[in-house]
């Protein structure tokens, strides 16, 4: 058939309106943000869905039986099955199943079932233990044995077609979640779309039937028109010849368009006629795409084609379908479809264009807001972000648990009115004005500490770092906000724990020279005792010096246990004369205002302590109570009692036995305690006291020692009433010896020669005076080398050597070892100040035969000395 010239000019129009739109389309470029990939538990089953869809090959059963069975088994559930609901008839069309099930599709009434809440829903509907619940009972959950469901519907064409759902006959130990929710959606769609393919197939199955009787129908009537046909050809051969010009025209234009260019038949959709640019596109030859090509055989989505022959029927035209083409090669390319219809040629033209960058970076932006959607929800630290007026528009869940705003109430807010203190408001909003001003905020990028309030109105120290991203030409600022509270505490834990270790280092040193000192004045004591007559009251006076030095070798043992260089040594000690040399200790350092009152009764008898402990229990007790009495005085009331607790009593004290106890008592009429502070009074670094009065240590220090000796503590205490502190240990024994004198004649003696070193003059001193009163011949040093250099000379001058531990130029240890080398047979005894961590094993490889700690006795010394001698 000839074209006019009039038909030629609207197809050139035409051709030109389609260079117009694809000029307009080739210009248009996007561009997509990528964040991260998805979270790795979701991709599993995304997976599962994609291998589920992307072999479309298998026949229709076999997917449905796939899809069942993958459901199944990522839900980690028993049955999957698809069913088909036509008014209150629910019938089974597919199932899997891992167990025993009915082979014949069962029909049932849809009555109360959560098939037809899912239907009511439309939507996921799940429970994860059906129970007595009224669906439980139906025929339908009965012959399957569900305990277990999760479904959703399934659309078909727009309409609700039946149901798919997951169940088992035991219920799931926990609820479903959002993302079994999601799952079962995904796995739903898919469904529908598998029974829109199978329909649509079924469809055109019938239609293809009745377009072959139709074909025969009308191939009589074509045979008639072919003849009638024939007679117009001749006539026709004229205007062909005048039209040709014009179709070469249109053929160059054709041809060399920047968008792919086609004609098809509108009946059938066979390809007439495409160009360079269009065959390129598909991945085929123009003549394999005119000879061979089927319309139906490259929609990845086939039901994409009804859709664009639907549209075109009902509107003449397509605009911009787009829809994805497999290529020869099996590769896939996203195409944009517009076409329209020119009935009275029986065709269709249309054009082509490649929009695969456009659908890639739209997949990477779905990408990218779910894994931002994830990174927002899973973070541990708050993530706020707002637009460049300060106004909030995201706050993740973390930030919500922190600050205790929830996200709907707080979004839209400003920064500066909710989490701004209201001490730093005016800085914020100056700091934020001024950014605004000049684009300066020397903050950004940097970890910087702040103070944040919660909802409540109660500040905390935060970590907070500030980006700034551009968004689509908007300013977006994100903090990361960490609240380190908790942190801050440690931090301070630790400097009052480097601060509590250089106390105790302290302490150690002072303990130390401290014993050297104490070591002279005993010596000389039991030196004095020895050598003076039987004059009562010298010899008195000298055994209360013995008795005081004594109570300070214990003092400085617990010194030398708080500077962790010592050890406590608990032994039977007699509690109240303790308890009353410390209250003598005690009346001369409190004021005249407070009365010291006592009821302590003597022998009454011992308990296994350190002496040392008791005396500071009593003191911290003592010094705590005179505190309350500070302003108006009072009465401090100390007694001693032994008491009873049987089994009846234990749960008033459920840390002690029955048996029988010593009660210590200290009350005072002081300002007592509140009820609320009374509960926090042991807990360490606890104070109610001012700064520089207290370091919170006294009754944590106390309740330890209380324990450590299988004691209990109670406080009882009133405002403006006073404080009654019982404390209870347990008892050893109700009769206790008197202390005997030293007995200086029966002390084991010899006339050995012993080398005594010492770099302490005073501590050389006594110690010789003391080894040569039990009757050893002795040499002192007070220069480590030197000695070294006195025994080289002569080794066998001397039978022992006594040496101190902490020496200038070099240490106890060290000499010994060096001595030895030169003699290992010769016997060495160690002093020192505080217990090394020194095994027996590691003493007795260096060779050391005794370590004995200072101060020395008399006692001590010639019992140590006789031991390694007699030994030797």
């Amino acid at each position: 058939m000839e074209l006019t010239d009039p038909e030629i000019k609207q197809l050139l129009d035409e051709i030109k309106d389609l260079t117009e739109q694809v000029r307009q389309l080739t210009g248009k470029n996007m561009s997509c943000q990528l964040i991260e990939q998805t979270l790795a538990s979701e991709r599993a089953r995304l997976k599962t869905l994609y291998t589920i869809s992307s072999d479309q090959s298998l026949p229709f059963e076999k997917q449905i039986e796939l899809t069942l069975r993958s459901g199944v088994e990522m839900m980690e559930l028993d049955t999957g099955i698809v069913s088909w609901v036509d008014g209150e008839t629910y019938t089974v069309l597919h199932q899997y199943t891992r167990k025993t099930m009915p082979k014949e599709n069962p029909v049932f009434v849809l009555g109360d079932t959560y098939c037809s809440l899912t239907l009511a829903e439309k939507d996921v509907v799940a429970i994860h233990h059906m129970g007595a619940s009224k669906y439980a009972s139906h025929p339908c959950y009965r012959a399957f044995s569900l305990e277990t469901y999760i479904g959703v519907p399934l659309v078909v064409h727009k309409k609700i077609f039946g149901t798919l759902h997951f169940s088992s006959s035991n219920p799931t130990e926990k609820p479903f979640t959002q993302s079994d929710h999601d799952f079962v959606r995904l796995m739903g769609r898919w469904v529908s779309n598998v029974l829109e393919r199978q329909i649509s197939a079924d469809k055109l199955e019938q239609n293809r039937k009745n377009l072959e009787i139709l074909i025969e129908s009308r191939t009589k009537a074509l045979n008639e028109t072919i003849k009638s046909l024939n007679l117009e050809i001749a006539d026709r051969v004229e205007m062909e010849s005048s039209l040709r010009t014009s179709k070469d025209r249109f053929r160059t234009l054709f041809n060399n368009a920047q968008v792919g260019l086609f004609r098809s038949r509108l009946s059938d959709g066979k390809i007439l006629e495409v160009n360079d640019l269009c065959a390129h596109l598909l991945g085929y030859t123009r003549e394999e795409l005119v000879s061979k090509w089927k319309p139906t055989q490259n929609y990845v989505i086939p039901e994409d084609r009804e859709k664009i022959l639907k549209e075109m029927e009902q509107k003449g035209r397509v605009r911009n379908f787009q829809t994805q083409f497999e290529k020869k090669d099996g590769s896939r390319i996203w195409l944009s479809f517009t076409a329209r219809q020119v009935p009275e040629e029986n065709i269709v033209e249309g054009a082509i264009i490649n929009i695969n960058e456009q659908k890639e970076a739209e997949a990477e932006l779905r990408k990218s807001e779910l894994l931002k959607g994830s990174i927002l929800k899973t973070s541990v630290d708050c993530i706020i972000a707002t637009d460049q007026e300060g106004t909030i528009i995201e706050f993740n869940p973390a930030a919500e648990k922190t600050f205790g705003f929830a996200k709907d109430e707080i979004i839209g807010k400003k920064l500066s009115d909710t989490i701004i203190p209201e001490s730093q408001r005016e800085k914020h909003l100056k700091g934020w004005t001024e950014y605004l001003k000049t684009g300066k905020a020397p903050v950004l990028d940097k970890r910087i500490e702040l103070t944040a309030v919660n909802a409540k109105r109660i500040e905390f120290p935060v970590e907070i770092t500030i980006t700034k991203t551009t968004l689509e030409g908007e300013i977006i600022f994100t903090g990361f906000i960490r609240d380190i509270t908790e942190q801050k505490a440690l931090l301070h834990q630790l400097q009052q724990s480097q601060k509590m270790e250089s106390i105790g280092t302290l302490a150690g040193g002072i303990a130390h020279d401290f014993n050297n000192i104490l070591s002279a004045i005993l010596g000389y004591t039991q030196l004095s005792q020895m050598n003076i007559s039987e004059e009562q009251t010298v010899l008195g006076y000298l055994g209360q010096v013995e008795f005081a030095c004594n109570r300070a070798k214990e003092l400085i043992k617990q010194i030398l246990a708080f500077s962790r260089k010592g050890e406590i040594e608990k032994k039977p000690v007699d509690i109240a004369l303790i308890i009353k040399e410390a209250l003598k200790l005690l009346r001369a350092s409190l004021p005249t205002t407070i009365e010291i009152r006592q009821n302590i009764q003597s022998n009454l008898g011992t308990v296994l302590a350190d002496p040392t402990q008791i005396h500071q229990v009593l003191m911290n007790l003592c010094t705590n109570a005179s505190h309350s009495m500070r302003q108006e005085g009072g009465i401090l009331n100390v007694s001693l009692e032994i008491i009873t607790f049987d089994q009846d009593q234990k749960v008033y004290y459920p840390d002690l036995k029955p048996g029988e106890y010593f009660k210590l008592s200290v009350s005072d009429t002081g300002c007592g305690i509140p009820p609320d502070v009374l509960p926090r009074i042991f807990d360490p670094y606890f104070t109610t006291k001012e700064v520089g009065e207290g370091t919170g240590l006294g009754l944590s220090v106390v309740h330890g020692i209380v324990q450590s000796h299988g004691g209990a503590i109670d406080v009882k205490s009133r405002l403006h009433v006073g404080t009654t502190v019982h404390v209870y240990f347990p008892c050893l024994q109700k009769e206790i010896t008197e202390p005997r004198k030293l007995k200086t004649k029966l002390l084991p003696r010899g006339t050995e020669k012993i080398l005594f070193l010492d770099d302490e003059k005073d501590l050389v001193e006594i110690g010789s005076k003391m080894l040569s009163e039990l009757g050893y011949s002795v040499e002192t040093r007070l220069d480590p080398l030197e000695a070294l250099a006195v025994f080289r000379d002569n080794p066998d001058r001397f039978d022992l050597i006594i040496t101190d531990m902490t020496m200038p130029k070099i240490t106890g240890e060290k000499l010994a070892n060096e001595i030895l080398k030169i003699r290992s047979d010769i016997p060495i005894i160690l002093c020192t100040g505080f217990r090394q961590e020194l095994t027996a094993r590691q003493l007795s490889a260096i060779g050391i035969k005794m370590v004995i700690m200072k101060p020395l006795t008399v006692t001590e010394l010639a019992k140590a000395v006789r031991n390694v001698l007699d030994v030797k």
